[in-house]
């Protein structure tokens, strides 16, 4: 019987919080339940640790989509457009979602209403963002990180890469934007947990037509970094966690991160 989800209702998100720990990898449940172009993503990874975090993702992913669409996990059938956005093939419902993972951890978004697009990058990466100052900010922001102190920038800069990231999954545009064209609201630098805006520097009209969620509570719950972005000019969606160990059921269980990241939410443990 497939696993029963909770209702997913307009103008909600729901984020899965999942802990990548199953050590079968390719040997796993999970791995039955992916399709045979994901086992050959999967074992194209060099690095056994990866495949496992990559089988152990897209199966739960799959466990996910199955409890949201009533569908067996290894019926459902996950399609990608022609720059990678993947995508319900069959679907009776809308169903809108986006995976992420970095270490041991993923986020996967839900939505009903419209793309959404989510990114997770491990604090410990924050180190080798210094050095992509040029490529990743646009002359604003490269001027505002500047103004930050030096041991501070490397969090500043994997805030502002996360928020990207997440836009770019959203549009589906993916390395098509150089992220230099692109620009963050400063106080998304500084770890603010408002809602904000990415926008594209060539089309400025564009910048109304989504919206950004900042989650710095995975600064202090996960050791990452973030971001959530819906295709909506509303700022009034709920969003809910959950979490989920990848050798078991997705369980229905909230997390411990804050439920709404709507409210403000604080910067984040001091650096």
């Amino acid at each position: 019987m497939p696993q029963v989800s909770p209702p997913l209702l307009s103008g909600e998100i729901h984020i899965w919080q999942v802990h990548l720990r199953d050590e079968s990898g390719l040997r796993s449940r999970q791995a039955r339940l992916l399709s045979s172009e994901e086992l050959r993503r999967a074992d194209a990874y060099r690095f056994e640790r990866d495949r496992r975090r990559f089988v152990s993702a897209r199966g739960m992913l799959r466990r996910l989509l199955a409890g949201y669409t009533g569908a067996d996990a290894d019926k459902v059938e996950i399609a990608t457009t022609a720059s990678g956005k993947p995508f319900l093939a069959t679907s009776t419902a809308p169903l809108y979602f986006n995976l992420s993972h970095s270490g041991d951890q993923a986020l996967i978004a839900f939505s009903r209403d419209a793309d959404v697009g989510v990114d997770l990058e491990e604090i410990n990466s924050e180190g080798r963002m210094e050095d992509l100052i040029q490529s990743i900010c646009s002359e604003v922001e490269a001027h505002q990180i500047r103004l930050i102190p030096p041991h501070r920038q490397g969090r500043a800069l994997l805030r502002l890469w996360t928020a990207k990231e997440a836009y770019l999954k959203a549009t589906g545009f993916g390395l098509q934007i150089a992220p230099h064209r692109l620009e963050v609201d400063g106080p998304v630098l500084h770890g603010c947990g408002a809602p904000s805006q990415v926008r594209w520097l060539e089309a400025p009209h564009r910048s109304g037509m989504y919206c950004l969620y900042p989650l710095p509570q995975c600064e202090q719950e996960l050791r990452a970094s973030a971001a959530l972005v819906i295709r909506s000019a509303e700022t009034s969606h709920q969003l809910t966690w959950f979490t989920a160990e990848a050798g078991e059921s997705p369980r229905l269980r909230q997390s411990l991160l804050r439920a709404n990241a709507c409210d403000g939410a604080p910067a984040g443990p001091r650096e």
